[in-house]
């Protein structure tokens, strides 16, 4: 016959009486419990130590992290400034190009009146006047008294052959009582040459 022991804290003796250890059943119990709680120890353990290691070392690092944010937020308020500045140039320079410009067209359109004066001043023959000038963007409308037809033509034709002036085209020509005697009234249109 084959003795199967399933109480580990009875001894059997060869004797032929069994022998109870009661003590070595709780001692292995309380052996392995202790064993068990050792290994739940030593992950908090090793946790709070592996902590109060590191710990410092983070805290410098974020603190040297921190130190460079307000450098960093610093610098970053300093350019804003430095942005401000250049997009206020950048606006002031935009607003005086747009008045050279202004002067430059005022300035070209004045020396185009001027140059129309010279060649109005060059070309009117005598007992010939002008009553109305006008130069506006590109034409040019005149009115005027003549004391022939003769001078208008002539002057028509000394208005077209003029380099400042195209499509030169008599609008009105009509005789007129002027003082007691007869003048031609005339209304002459053109174009300003566009310039280069």
């Amino acid at each position: 016959m084959i003795k199967i022991n399933l109480r580990p804290d009875i001894i059997i003796s060869t004797e032929g009486g069994p022998e109870i250890q009661i003590d070595t059943a709780d001692s292995e119990i309380k052996r392995k419990g202790l064993v068990h709680i050792a290994v739940m120890m030593i992950i908090p353990v090793g946790l709070y130590v592996y902590g109060a290691q590191e710990k410092p070392q983070k805290l410098s690092q974020i603190e040297v992290l921190n130190s460079q944010i307000a450098e960093l937020t610093t610098f970053n308020e300093k350019q804003n400034a430095i942005v401000a500045e250049i997009t206020k140039i950048e606006n002031d320079e935009k607003d005086v190009e747009k008045k050279i410009d202004a002067i430059s067209s005022l300035t070209q359109g004045r020396l185009v009146e001027i140059q129309v004066l010279d060649l109005l001043q060059t070309i009117t023959r005598d007992k010939m006047w002008m009553k109305s000038i006008q130069v506006d963007n590109s034409t040019v409308s005149l009115e005027g008294m003549a004391q022939t037809e003769n001078d208008v033509s002539l002057f028509l034709l000394d208005l077209t052959k003029n380099v400042l002036l195209r499509e030169v085209r008599l609008i009105e020509s009509q005789q007129e009582l002027y003082e007691g005697q007869n003048f031609s009234k005339f209304k002459i249109t053109a174009f300003l040459e566009k310039s280069k």
